[in-house]
């Protein structure tokens, strides 16, 4: 019983880590696609564009709002695959056990 009730929290945790990686990565892609083409590439420090971004050898250059929701979106991104490898471990972990 108490075995049941894990996997299933360990699947709905499963799905939410997935589901928000899937969307959190979707719009990380979006606004890298989105400052990539519309950042200025040399430094403007009267608007705050002063943090640079190499983007495969284009550098852009950031401002401090950009800046944290960028990386902001990367680390949720990472945080949710990791949840995804974790919850999918211990689930596999828990389906074995049982044979």
């Amino acid at each position: 019983m108490l075995s049941r009730r894990i996997t299933m929290i360990l699947k709905c945790m499963l799905y939410i880590s997935g589901i928000s990686g899937f969307i959190c990565g979707s719009i990380h892609l979006h606004v890298a696609y989105k400052y990539m083409i519309s950042l200025p590439r040399i430094p403007q420090p009267q608007t705050g564009h002063i943090h640079p971004w190499n983007i495969h050898g284009a550098i852009v250059y950031m401002n401090e709002n950009q800046y944290y929701t960028y990386y902001s979106l990367q680390a949720i991104f990472v945080s949710c695959a990791l949840g995804v490898g974790i919850f999918g471990g211990l689930l596999n972990f828990l389906r074995n056990r049982r044979k």
